[in-house]
């Protein structure tokens, strides 16, 4: 019976050790963060406006039929895009 218990705490205070070391790395790891990011280099941007993109994306389904993937594709290079500028103001 007390070596029955001794086990469950030594089970719970290797898991609670792990615990702790686990959280002390993720803390090391928010302090190199804090410390270093404004040192990192940024991605240049590109000159010049971006180009306008659509407002809203097409999600279309996929399934394993080829077919159907390929009459997918067929619709969607027929579909007609119409680009809106910006005194526009669409459908209504």
């Amino acid at each position: 019976m007390m070596q029955d218990i001794c086990t469950v705490f030594t089970v719970l205070f290797v898991s609670g050790l792990v615990l702790a070391l686990y959280g002390l790395h993720r803390c090391w790891i928010l302090y190199l963060y804090f410390r270093y990011y404004k040192w990192a280099p940024r991605s240049p941007r590109l000159p010049g406006p971006t180009p306008p993109f659509l407002k809203s994306p097409s999600n279309f389904p996929s399934l394993t039929n080829a077919y159907v993937v390929e009459r997918l594709i067929d619709s969607v290079c027929r579909m007609d895009y119409r680009r809106r500028s910006s005194r526009d103001p669409g459908p209504r």
